[in-house]
């Protein structure tokens, strides 16, 4: 009993040390009877197990996960795949059905920037019926991360103020935060968003007061993405010449997208008189075309 007690764990103690595809192996192995009493003990403690043809990865590569289930598949069940970032989001889904020989395999395709921008250690998560297993990678993006170069920069006045320069205009927005700094903030004329960098190492919570003069939004309040991911978990308070959000963060954001219905001009307001004066021309010159065209009586 004792022999086999020893065998139980010291198969435990491999499964949890040796390499994923070594643990594919010994799986079909006790598949085709080739378990010792002992180590089919502990290979029921492992009903699902993963791997990946490497163990790093660049932007574009192939990604060849497998898979074995050691049970009896269930009619109707797929294999539920997740590839989560290092920053939390989720990358890539995949369904797949095993085999007769209760084997499955998906290639999934790397991205090149996207939500694939993070360099680091991804998580590949599986689900089947009840059972769930995970493994793991490292991914090189390739991207070296800089500052934005763009016309609408923002600079650091103090701890409690960016100032916003838009086409030579200027708006203070005020904010806090909590376990991050702000790094940068611009204006996108494009997608009518305020965008705010951060540096952030632990989870935290950033509280922005926007002015109207700035970005506003309609009757349905802005809608806030947290590194692409859409954030449904903020406070929003409004005044009649500001606004304020309270958005909280998880550790490694990077950058948060604040997106209104309306944002300042991308010309500023000098641009907007000159037109404003050059629509009354207009309207005086047409106006005087019609009188002189009246003919006498």
């Amino acid at each position: 009993m004792k022999i086999a007690n020893v065998a139980i764990v010291g198969f435990l103690i491999l499964s949890l040390t040796m390499p994923q595809v070594f643990a594919e192996s010994q799986v079909k192995n006790c598949k085709l009877g080739g378990c010792t009493e002992a180590e089919l003990a502990a290979f029921l403690d492992f009903p699902l197990i993963i791997s990946t043809d490497n163990d790093s990865y660049s932007a574009g590569d192939a990604i060849k996960i497998s898979g074995i289930l050691q049970q009896n598949i269930t009619p109707g069940y797929q294999v539920a795949l997740m590839v989560i970032s290092p920053i939390g989001n989720v990358v890539s889904i995949a369904q797949i059905s095993p085999d007769s020989n209760n084997e499955f395999t998906s290639i999934i395709q790397s991205g090149d920037g996207g939500l694939w921008k993070e360099s680091g250690t991804y998580t590949i998560e599986a689900k089947y019926n009840n059972m769930e297993a995970d493994a793991t990678f490292d991914f090189d993006s390739g991207i070296i991360k800089s500052a934005p170069s763009i016309a609408a920069q923002a600079t650091i006045e103090d701890e409690e103020n960016i100032t916003v320069v838009v086409d030579g205009e200027i708006f203070s927005v005020k904010y806090s935060i909590e376990n991050g700094t702000v790094t940068a903030a611009y204006i996108d004329v494009e997608t009518k968003s305020l965008i705010i960098v951060i540096n952030s190492l632990n989870d935290g919570v950033i509280t922005l007061t926007l002015p109207n003069s700035l970005i506003t939004s309609d009757e349905y309040g802005y809608f806030i993405l947290v590194d692409g991911e859409e954030a449904d978990n903020y406070d929003e308070s409004s005044t009649s010449s500001s606004t304020t959000l309270t958005v909280p963060f998880n550790a490694g954001t990077e950058e948060i997208e604040i997106i209104g219905s309306w944002v300042v001009p991308e010309f500023g307001a000098i641009a907007g008189l000159v037109l404003a004066v050059a629509i009354i021309s207009i309207i005086v010159l047409s106006t005087k075309t019609k009188l002189n065209i009246i003919p006498k009586i």
